[in-house]
């Protein structure tokens, strides 16, 4: 039974081979727009990327495309080979509601600054109004509150844990504490939430949507890695592991480096919304 992924996947590998070495490469950006083009019913790319090393783009399905977006996982990950990026792929319908509800990131990233490639047909996304913004700044501010004051008992919690000489179990809280604190931002910028465990790939996402939060731990990307990666193990192990031990001298410089997430979180929400009025005067007087 040929199914439409394998569909797909024939037509890509189809163009791969049709196009002469000498003209495509897949570590080219140009490359890599028309082997998307040509495979998928894109309707427009925007490249959010200040630079030519990575990438980071996204991808806008023309507006009549009703198949599902796991239908171009595979197009993705051959078109991309070669590139240190972050690619999304998104409806226009999803897009359009986002912008058209005050979403600050989408309605400033979806720019012609930005837009490396547009059908010709394609219909431009809208600029949201002033009277939205306001309405979504309420909503945020309710988000924002209930998502962090969660975050915030759990460092409560590593700190008593820690202080009942429980490390492993404080670990565990402040492991919580930054997943709830980076899902937070992604529920805010990107619209909806990700339920994910992962801090790796948490923060892979909060590159993108919020890079202030970026670096806390350490603003050497392999040692950062590390130190989420050491939560992310109390997380499993202190449940599961009857011979997980945490260090005592860890834990504590954990905690002041969880404490200093949530400092620039509460910082950067407070940029947000001074951004998000700023831009409801503009459309205002606009």
């Amino acid at each position: 039974m040929v199914t439409l992924t394998n569909k797909v996947n024939e037509n890509v590998i189809g163009i791969l081979n049709a196009i002469p070495i000498e003209e495509f490469t897949l570590v080219s950006l140009d490359g890599v727009v028309s082997l998307l083009k040509q495979a998928m019913p894109i309707g427009s790319i925007y490249n959010l990327s200040k630079t030519e090393k990575n990438l980071d783009l996204m991808i806008v399905l023309e507006k009549g495309c009703v198949r599902k977006l796991d239908t171009f996982d595979d197009v993705m990950d051959m078109s991309l080979l070669g590139y240190d990026g972050f690619c999304t792929l998104h409806t226009f319908g999803h897009l359009n509601q986002q912008i058209c509800n005050g979403n600050l990131f989408y309605s400033s990233a979806c720019i012609e600054e930005n837009l490396i490639y547009m059908k010709s047909t394609s219909q431009k996304l809208p600029s949201p109004s002033a009277l939205v913004y306001q309405k979504r700044k309420v909503y945020l501010n309710r988000l924002f509150h209930i998502e962090m004051n969660k975050a915030c008992s759990f460092l409560e919690g590593a700190a008593y844990y820690a202080n009942h000489i429980n490390l492993e179990l404080s670990v565990f809280m402040l492991q919580q504490a930054v997943e709830l604190t980076y899902r937070c931002f992604l529920n805010l910028l990107r619209g909806k939430d990700m339920k994910c465990h992962s801090l790796i790939t948490l923060r892979r996402n909060i590159r993108r949507y919020a890079p202030n939060l970026i670096g806390v731990f350490s603003e050497q990307e392999e040692e950062e890695l590390f130190y989420l990666d050491l939560l992310e193990k109390g997380y499993c192990d202190a449940r599961y592991d009857r011979e997980y031990k945490a260090d005592r001298d860890m834990v504590i410089w954990l905690r002041r480096k969880v404490w200093q997430l949530h400092s620039k979180a509460y910082d950067l929400f407070a940029n947000m919304m001074i951004a998000m009025e700023r831009e409801s005067l503009k459309n205002k007087f606009n």
